[in-house]
C-alpha cells in the first residue's frame, strides 16, 4: 500500500538510477539502491509495524482514561519547497521529506479513526509557509548537529501559532 508522494519519490529515483546506470556512475547508483532501500524500510514499518504501536498506544489511553477525548495531531511539511535556503538538502530530497511526512500521517489518520472519542487534526496548513526554507518566520528547527534531539521539532513559535490552533479548533 504505498501512497502517491511515496509513489512519485520512488518513480524519481527510479529513474535517476537507470540514468546513472546509463552513464556507469557506480557511485551514484549505490547511493540511489541505498536510499530506495531506506524507504522501502521506512514504508513497511509505517504500514506493518506502526499500527500495531498506535494501537497498543491507543488502548492504553482508553484503558486509562475511558471517558477522554483525545485529539492526535499529525507531523508538519518540514519543508517549504522550492524554498529560500541555499545550503543543505536540494528540494528532491525536501520533497522527499515532506512526503515521508504525509506517508506518515495518513498512517496515524486511519489508526485514530478506528478509535472512539479519538480525532485525528492535521497541522499541515497551520504551518505553511512557516516551514524550514521558507521565507517568512520558520517554525521549526532544520538539523542541527550539536542538538539532534531539537531537529526538525517546532520552536516555541510553532506549537503556539501551529499546534495550539489545530488542538484548540478540535477542543473548542
Amino acid at each position: 500500500m504505498t501512497t502517491q508522494p511515496a509513489q512519485r519519490w520512488r518513480q524519481t529515483l527510479h529513474d535517476i538510477l537507470l540514468r546513472a546506470r546509463r552513464n556507469r556512475n557506480t557511485r551514484c547508483v549505490s547511493a540511489l539502491r541505498s536510499a530506495l532501500s531506506a524507504i522501502d524500510n521506512a514504508e513497511t514499518f509505517i504500514h506493518n509495524s506502526l499500527p500495531g504501536l498506535l494501537d497498543t498506544t491507543y488502548n492504553a489511553i482508553r484503558s486509562h482514561a475511558p471517558a477522554a477525548s483525545v485529539v492526535v495531531l499529525d507531523y508538519p511539511h518540514f519543508y517549504q519547497v522550492p524554498g529560500s535556503c541555499i545550503f543543505g538538502l536540494d528540494n528532491t530530497k525536501r520533497t522527499a521529506i515532506n512526503s515521508g511526512a504525509d506517508v506518515l500521517d495518513a498512517a496515524i489518520q486511519a489508526e485514530v479513526g478506528k478509535f472512539s472519542g479519538f480525532h485525528f487534526a492535521d497541522v499541515r496548513n497551520a504551518f505553511n509557509p512557516h516551514e524550514i526554507c521558507s521565507s517568512g518566520t520558520v517554525w521549526l528547527h532544520s538539523v542541527d548537529f550539536a542538538n539532534l534531539t531539537d531537529s526538525y521539532h517546532p520552536f516555541a513559535a510553532g506549537y503556539s501559532g501551529g499546534y495550539l490552533p489545530v488542538m484548540d479548533s478540535v477542543t473548542g
